[in-house]
């Protein structure tokens, strides 16, 4: 019976040791890169009841913060202008806890599905275009990267699984390609700020891997999924509304931007429902709807048998061009989506014209075969497209004499290879003047 008890109360000791420790969320650690020039969060776990003090290097003043019954305890901390490398000190009267190497920056929060945690070493027998040459120039001391382990839960958590890294060679290669080359461009844009950050599904992949992390102030978001959201396309931009609503409720620092990535074509095994087009009519209408919200159309990088595009680095190029000119406050780079505004029937001729088209539209020289016309009967015919002016398209087709309805690009995927851009090299998104 002694045994027993000294065995009981050495666990007893034991645990009340463990829960004594002063512990801060995972998503903070060493290596980290903090919002600069904002309030952040820094939270964890101590002593019930026990006072703390939290003090960063770059800055002089101590603050205070104290645990509750649970040994939860949250302080907030004003960041300055971006540097480092810093560190912030926790501590109470028992214990000292000291995060390290942690810069002030740009914070960006990546999610999504399979294409924005695409690595950049690739899938199986899926690249990533000039992955080698990036990875083989991508030490950078000022790039830091934090990959949540995919995580599950039925009930909400309050820590998740994951580590900061510097970025290089080995820790960018199993990085998201598409967050990786975003903060590459970042950085080389706003060099004179020094420093960014980018950070990486249902209910169950929110509770395991947004909640724990929403104390974590960021400048923005990017989003890139939908491929399995064709089925329910209609559904699309009310439930896209939903989630950006409720992820700026939760990380509480207003209408945050977010900007997200319109699907890439696909034959999806040559299946003749075009749900596709559909989705994009839904993605375009949410980047339109939703407050601080953009989108980049991916209709010219699409590849027949896989939903992974190799090219991913320009899909951040296009990500960086809103981010930069719409929260960085840098002029003259065109990022607006030109997009479908009309289309009115003269003679045979169906004459389409578009919204934000400030430059007007073009091919760079390619023949584009990705237009059809129809007429009452609603049979469509592959139509010739004519740039008469740099602000309208001419749409014809010798078997419709009397169209009524045109389409462009409406496939799953598309087969011709000539795109209509604006003059600044951005796609226009696939459009149908129907509602058959």
């Amino acid at each position: 019976m002694k045994n027993r008890i000294l065995i009981l109360f050495s666990f007893l000791f034991f645990t009340l040791l463990m829960q004594a420790q002063i512990k801060v969320a995972s998503i903070l650690g060493d290596n980290m890169v903090l919002q600069r020039n904002s309030e952040v969060k820094i939270w964890g776990t101590s002593e019930p009841n026990s006072k703390l003090i939290i003090s960063a290097s770059w800055d002089k003043s101590k603050i205070t913060a104290t645990a509750n019954d649970k040994g939860q305890w949250l302080a907030k901390v004003k960041t300055t202008e971006a540097g480092g490398p810093y560190t912030i000190t926790i501590s109470n009267a028992k214990q000292k806890v000291v995060v390290k190497n942690i810069l002030l920056g740009e914070v960006w929060l990546c999610s999504g599905q399979s294409n924005m945690e695409m690595p950049m070493m690739g899938y199986i027998s899926s690249p990533v275009n000039g992955a080698n040459e990036t990875l083989f120039n991508a030490d950078n001391n000022n790039i830091r990267l934090f990959t949540e382990k995919p995580t599950t839960k039925t009930t909400i958590q309050d820590n998740c699984e994951g580590n900061w890294s510097v970025a290089n060679s080995e820790t960018a290669s199993k990085f998201s390609s598409v967050g990786y080359f975003f903060a590459r461009q970042l950085q080389q844009k706003l060099s004179s700020s020094k420093d960014d950050q980018d950070n990486r599904k249902p209910s169950q992949l929110y509770n395991g891997m947004n909640h724990p992390i929403q104390n974590y102030v960021i400048k923005g978001a990017l989003w890139y999924q939908g491929e399995s959201n064709r089925i329910n396309y209609q559904d699309y931009a009310a439930l896209m509304g939903g989630l950006v609503e409720g992820w700026r409720n939760d990380f509480g620092i207003g209408q945050f931007p977010f900007y997200f990535v319109q699907i890439a074509p696909n034959a999806y095994d040559n299946s003749k429902d075009i749900l596709s087009p559909k989705l994009w009519d839904e993605q375009l209408k949410a980047s339109l709807t939703i407050p601080n919200c953009g989108m980049v159309c991916t209709v010219d990088l699409g590849e027949e048998d896989d939903i992974h595009p190799a090219e991913k680095e320009l899909v951040s190029i296009r990500l960086s061009y809103w981010a930069i000119s719409e929260n960085y406050g840098i002029k003259g780079i065109e990022y607006k989506n030109t997009y479908f505004k009309k289309a009115v029937a003269k003679d045979d001729i169906m004459i389409v014209s578009f919204e934000n088209n400030i430059q007007g539209i073009t091919s760079f020289g390619k023949e584009v075969t990705n237009f059809e016309i129809a007429g009452e009967d609603r049979i469509f015919y592959p139509a010739k497209a004519v740039f008469k002016t740099s602000k309208v398209v001419r749409v014809t087709a010798p078997e419709v004499k009397k169209p009524v309805a045109v389409r462009y690009c409406y496939h799953n995927f598309p087969q011709g290879k000539g795109f209509l851009y604006n003059t600044a090299g951005l796609p226009i998104p696939p459009f149908r003047s129907d509602n058959w």
